[in-house]
């Protein structure tokens, strides 16, 4: 199943490339023409503005670990089965000897891949960036902590997995590229602003205790129990859209 897997991975792949060298006119290609933009910006305007700081501050832990893969995510997992659904090429996909899992693990793969590879790549930008900042006059060079560099590499994989994993599960049901946009866009918002309204209707007493929790935690056991909690929920996402992934209702949407 390894090499089926690849296969859409490749072809997801070509699919990126193709759709940003056509100029934008699909849904991907406006995706990577967004993505090029949002990662110039972060990778020159942050490091120019922080300086040598950035590498240490801990900024890039939340910009290149949770900010860009999902940000850039968004728009092209969108697209994995709500736009092939618009270019009458799902049925295609579908009608290939490929099973279900090797469809959805390829696209979720290739999309994972893709983002995070890219965080990566705007984190190594950023370094570069930084130690070159006007605000930087002598010095030698500098990089990210080895914690740092830990951190950014697991949240990257792990929000990655998050955002295709969602991603997926809704293109899958979506009607259209757009939809499924709109559809992603507003349950992250809930997924972020949720929690947040939560803790202020929570007791006052409530909040004292969590946040005296919090700050008697370890940086470490924070890491962890987040990335726990992240892996947690990129399983159960996995598992509910290979649940929800049946050929025949595909095929007859």
């Amino acid at each position: 199943m390894m090499r089926d897997i690849w296969a859409v991975m490749l072809k997801e792949w070509r699919e990126y490339l193709a759709g940003s060298s056509a100029g934008g006119g699909s849904g991907r290609g406006r995706g990577m023409i967004g993505v090029l933009l949002i990662v110039g910006i972060v990778s020159l305007l942050l490091p120019l503005q922080l300086g040598r700081s950035m590498l240490t501050s801990g900024a890039a832990i939340v910009v290149d670990g949770l900010y860009l893969p999902l940000i850039l995510l968004l728009n092209v997992i969108a697209d994995s089965f709500a736009g092939e659904r618009e270019r009458h090429t799902l049925e295609t996909l579908l009608a290939s000897r490929l099973s279900d899992r090797a469809i959805l693990f390829g696209k979720v793969g290739a999309a994972v891949g893709f983002g995070w590879g890219i965080a990566l790549v705007a984190a190594l930008a950023q370094a570069v960036v930084a130690n070159f900042s006007p605000k930087n006059a002598g010095g030698g060079l500098a990089f990210y902590p080895g914690s740092d560099i830990f951190a950014i590499v697991v949240l990257g994989l792990l929000t990655a997995l998050l955002a295709s994993s969602a991603g997926c599960l809704v293109s899958l049901r979506a009607t259209s590229t757009r939809q499924a946009q709109v559809n992603l866009g507003v349950g992250f918002m809930v997924l972020i602003f949720i929690p947040v309204i939560i803790i202020q209707l929570l007791p006052h007493a409530t909040q004292q205790a969590i946040l005296a929790a919090l700050n008697s935690s370890s940086p470490t056991q924070l890491f962890l129990s987040f990335a726990g909690a992240l892996l947690v929920i990129d399983v159960v996402l996995l598992l509910i859209a290979l649940a929800r992934f049946q050929r025949s209702r595909l095929i007859l949407s």
